[in-house]
């Protein structure tokens, strides 16, 4: 661990490369219940620091997915097709250092976009505005190198009603109101300071 500093972030530019889980809310349809259900995903980011704890980052997020749909909440899912969900988002970090040198937690707020990629035919693929949350705390095991942990939500910005991974081939109506669902990821990694 590193000795406490004076509490303020010197401008810098770090790395950080975790692996996770992600899971997403129901999607309910005039056909049914559709079920985006994701698993492993990994997320590389990267982190311009300015000073006093906040910076600037770019985060990217991808992992792959099955869509699963069940005509009523009784009945057992059935898979429709496989999909990989990923995400590019920019916005604002904050770290907080003062009084805690050796754990350090810290919130994220971005935008940008969030894309439903279909890997079976009979299904087309999708891509949405997006918010994304962020909060999570940074363990230093030395100057440069850490443990990091997050959790991370992110929320699909809907002007309108629209298919989720709409048929292409089919006779199901997949409209979502208002869309897809809000979806969440636990993730932990490492990251790098260069400076």
């Amino acid at each position: 661990m590193i000795s406490p500093q004076s509490g303020v972030l010197a401008q810098g530019v770090s790395v950080k490369s975790l692996v996770g889980y992600r899971v997403a809310g129901n999607v309910n349809t005039p056909s049914g219940i559709v079920l985006p259900r994701e698993d492993f995903n990994f997320q590389l980011a990267a982190e311009y620091e300015l000073g006093n704890g906040i910076g600037f980052d770019i985060s990217y997020m991808a992992g792959p997915s099955a869509v699963k749909f069940r005509p009523n909440p009784h009945s057992n899912w059935n898979r429709l097709g496989d999909m990989s969900i990923r995400s590019l988002m920019v916005g604002m970090v904050y770290t907080h250092t003062a009084g805690f040198p050796q754990v350090r937690p810290f919130g994220a707020f971005r935008v940008g976009s969030l894309n439903y990629n279909s890997n079976t035919p009979e299904f087309s693929s999708q891509r949405s505005f997006a918010l994304n949350l962020e909060g999570g705390v940074k363990v230093p095991l030395t100057p440069r190198l850490g443990i990091v942990t997050q959790i991370s939500a992110f929320l699909p910005v809907r002007f309108s009603e629209r298919n989720f991974m709409g048929p292409n081939s089919s006779t199901l109506d997949l409209t979502g109101s208002p869309g897809i669902s809000m979806l969440f990821a636990l993730n932990s990694g490492l990251y790098y300071n260069f400076w």
